[in-house]
C-alpha cells in the first residue's frame, strides 16, 4: 500500500534504500507465491501435499492470478496497469478473505504446566530432535546440491553480471512499459499481433504488475526475480523423485 510508482527506468542500486527492498520483496512474494499458495492450501485442505509440489503449484497459480490480471486490465479494459495498484492489492486481499473463511483452521488446545512456558518449550525441543534434525541429515547430500546450484545462480546473475539487464531482458521491459503506460492495447491492434509471437505477452503482464506494486524502477524489478530460476531445478528434482522410481 504505501510504494508509490518510480518513473525512472533504473537506478543505482545503491540508491534503493531498506524500505523499497522490503517493498521489492513484498511485491515478488505476492506476485509469485502468496495467492497461488493460499489457492493450493483451500483446495487441497483435505489431502497431504509434497512440499515441493506446494511451492511449484503456488508458483504457477500466483504467475497465472498476476498475469491475468495484468493481461485482462490492458488488452481488455485499456487500462493502464501504473495506475491499478489498489485494484491489484483488492483482488489479493479477495483471495486472503477466501482463504481464512475456507481454509479450516485446528487450534490444539495445549496445557501450560508453569507459567514461563516449560512444557512448550520441551515440546518444541522434542520436535527438533525426534523429527527436524533427523529429516535434515537424511537429506543433507540433496540440501549440498540445492545450496549450491542457488549459489551458482546467484553468483552468475547478480555479481558476474552486475544485477543488470543483459540480452533480451530489453525487449520484455520494452513491452513492459507498454502495459504499464496502457499503450499496448493499440499497438496490438496496428500490428495484427504482439510483433513477435515469440515472445507471449503474458510474461510482460506479470512484470508489469510485479514494478507497480513495488514501486521500483523497471530495469532493477527485472534483475531482482533472477533467483526465481531456481525453481526450474525444484521442478526437475519433484518429476525426477517421483517418476522417475
Amino acid at each position: 500500500f504505501t510504494s508509490k510508482p518510480d518513473s525512472e527506468i533504473y537506478l543505482s542500486w545503491s540508491n534503493i534504500d531498506a524500505i523499497a527492498i522490503i517493498q521489492l520483496g513484498a511485491a515478488i512474494m505476492l506476485s509469485f507465491f502468496m495467492p497461488g499458495y493460499a489457492v493450493v492450501l483451500i483446495i487441497a485442505k483435505t489431502c497431504k501435499m509434497n512440499p515441493i509440489a506446494k511451492v511449484l503449484f503456488a508458483y504457477l497459480i500466483s504467475m497465472l492470478i498476476s498475469g491475468s490480471i495484468g493481461y485482462t486490465l490492458a488488452l481488455y479494459l485499456d487500462y493502464p496497469i501504473s495506475e491499478s495498484k489498489y485494484l491489484v492489492i483488492g483482488i489479493y486481499l479477495a483471495i486472503l478473505v477466501v482463504f481464512i473463511i475456507c481454509y479450516p483452521i485446528y487450534r490444539t488446545n495445549l496445557k501450560i504446566h508453569s507459567e514461563n512456558g516449560y512444557h512448550i518449550s520441551r515440546r518444541f525441543m522434542s520436535y527438533l530432535n525426534t523429527k527436524l534434525w533427523p529429516s535434515l541429515k537424511s537429506k543433507n547430500s540433496e540440501l549440498l546440491i540445492f545450496g549450491s546450484l542457488l549459489m551458482l545462480l546467484i553468483v552468475s546473475t547478480y555479481y558476474l553480471f552486475g544485477g543488470v539487464t543483459i540480452g533480451d531482458q530489453w525487449f520484455h521491459q520494452g513491452r513492459t512499459l507498454l502495459f504499464l503506460s496502457g499503450s499496448i492495447r493499440d499497438v496490438a491492434l496496428s500490428l495484427g499481433d504482439f510483433g513477435d509471437m515469440a515472445y507471449p505477452p503474458f510474461q510482460s503482464a506479470i512484470l508489469a504488475i510485479l514494478t507497480t506494486l513495488s514501486g521500483v524502477p523497471l530495469v532493477n524489478t527485472y534483475a531482482s526475480i533472477a533467483f526465481l530460476n531456481i525453481i526450474y531445478l525444484f521442478g526437475f528434482y519433484f518429476f525426477f523423485s517421483t517418476w522417475m522410481p
